[in-house]
């Protein structure tokens, strides 16, 4: 079996070596949450005993955001083979999901306002609710379950995901900046600029410009993409790990704003999604993945861009934790119950 990225080799070999049985598929997925809840884990305690510090925790981030993630993104869109059917979905996929993103935004903001959320978090908490992890937790996961074809699916998914994340995710998080000067037509185009030119979207470009063409990636080349973007999931989850230092974990169980944001994120807005594609005159596989795809807890970029723009990264990192938690429940139940429904 062939795989589309160093992100998720050990998820491929795990399908060469026949895991089949749903409690086999279970247990490979609950050993990728046991791995993300280890390095969030280690980024807690070297956080703690004061071995990472303020500044190297503003570094790791850039690095993630700036190069890492980019390097992640190359190399998995790249190296995919499609033909005219493939780009099809993926094209598709990719319309479908930022269409449903622009729902997840609209239910989030009404949620902060119904839930009260202050001003000074509301941006933040709105986006820790749209934005699901479907990279790290989400590749594996449609493999997992639904083979190639649902992991390729799932990668467009991430790609539209991403450009949501770098245009409405940055305007959101900056809504709040006191700084922030009257709009002109000038600076409305060099924000545009800036959005357009993302390293993270320039990315995707140049993915998909490389599968598209057919253009081969020379293994050295390959291999180096591979590994920088490995660096990109472990080091995210370090990084909110590192974030969560200072918090009371008492306090994160009686806060009503983290527990109604996770219910939101894990149950109303998959449930709303559900609705939305059940009656649409596409292949069921991509009703699954679209479903699926919004079942998973708070993205870790969410977090980081918010330390980048200088909002509040605690509440994201909490609701990152929590959401992460019950999802260990929900996505083996909606993964089952998605296939009954559509497969």
């Amino acid at each position: 079996m062939c795989c589309y990225g160093g992100n998720i080799l050990i998820v491929c070999r795990v399908g060469i070596l026949g895991v089949k049985s749903s409690g086999g598929l279970e247990r490979v997925m609950y050993g990728k949450y046991f791995v993300l809840f280890a390095i969030l884990l280690t980024g807690y305690l070297m956080r703690k005993f004061h071995i990472v510090n303020d500044e190297m925790n503003g570094g790791l981030n850039k690095l993630i955001i700036y190069f890492a993630y980019p390097c992640l993104l190359v190399e998995n869109i790249g190296t995919m083979k499609m033909d005219g059917a493939m780009i099809f979905d993926f094209l598709l996929m990719a319309v479908l999901t930022g269409a449903l993103m622009m729902l997840y935004e609209a239910v989030a903001y009404g949620a902060a306002r119904l839930m009260k959320v202050p001003d000074r978090v509301s941006n933040v908490t709105e986006l820790a609710m749209t934005l699901p992890n479907d990279g790290f937790l989400g590749f594996p996961v449609a493999l997992i379950f639904f083979g190639q074809e649902g992991l390729f699916l799932m990668i467009a998914h991430n790609v539209a995901l991403n450009v949501i994340t770098f245009s409405y995710g940055l305007h959101c998080l900056r809504r709040n900046d006191p700084n922030r000067p009257h709009p002109t037509a000038a600076s409305v185009f060099r924000a545009a600029m800036r959005v357009i030119l993302n390293p993270n979207l320039l990315a995707i470009y140049l993915g998909l410009a490389i599968s598209l063409l057919h253009l081969p990636l020379a293994n050295p080349v390959e291999d180096y993409l591979t590994y920088m973007g490995a660096v990109a999931t472990p080091m995210a989850m370090f990084f909110i790990g590192s974030s969560l230092v200072g918090s009371r974990f008492s306090a994160m169980f009686k806060n009503g704003i983290v527990w109604g944001s996770a219910i939101i994120k894990l149950a109303i807005l998959p449930v709303l999604t559900f609705l939305a594609v059940f009656f649409l005159p596409i292949r069921p596989i991509l009703k699954v993945v679209l479903v699926l795809g919004c079942c998973f807890p708070t993205a870790a970029t969410v977090s980081m861009l918010a330390e980048q723009e200088h909002q509040n990264k605690e509440v994201a990192s909490r609701i990152l934790f929590f959401s992460t938690v019950i999802s260990m429940a929900s996505i083996p139940l909606s993964a089952h119950l998605l296939s009954a429904v559509f497969l």
